[in-house]
């Protein structure tokens, strides 16, 4: 049995009393299983975050396949047909819509459709920063903006 002092009077108390006898102050101690679920909770968190992190990228590489490339083109090429889109440019991630056919649209589909958009500006840039704006194509009014980071949000 060994001494130590006590952290809130300073008396001399035994290493392993509860609290000191003097002031009644509790002393905390670490033992070995203290520090060994210190050791497996840090592991599990960096185990977590790691495969959060190991989605992430598959979910940006997944979009290159071949069959998502030619859905993409597809999708746009729809919402061009439709009159939906009226322009896109990757290099500055805007996109044009007709506001009278984008404000008949639910709100769901408001957000696939800025998804498809963001995706395709970004594999066109080849910077897999998958964002857009989504703008009036008469008064260039920004009406939504999608970004695979931060969601979707219509203005």
């Amino acid at each position: 049995m060994s001494l130590t002092k006590c952290k809130e009077c300073g008396k001399e108390i035994s290493t392993d009393a509860k609290a000191c006898p003097n002031c009644g102050k509790k002393q905390n101690k670490i033992g070995c299983f203290s520090i060994f679920f210190m050791i497996v909770g840090i592991f599990l968190i960096i185990v977590i975050v790691s495969s959060f992190i190991g989605k992430r990228d598959g979910e940006r590489g997944s979009i290159t396949s071949v069959a998502n490339i030619e859905k993409e083109e597809n999708d746009i090429q729809t919402m061009r047909d439709t009159g939906l889109l009226t322009n896109i440019n990757p290099e500055l991630n805007e996109a044009y819509v007709d506001p009278i056919i984008w404000s008949g649209l639910d709100y769901q589909t408001k957000e696939n459709v800025g998804k498809i958009m963001a995706f395709y500006c970004g594999r066109k840039k080849g910077t897999n920063l998958n964002w857009v704006d989504i703008k009036d194509n008469y008064s260039g009014k920004r009406l939504a903006k999608y970004s695979a980071t931060f969601g979707f949000k219509v203005y």
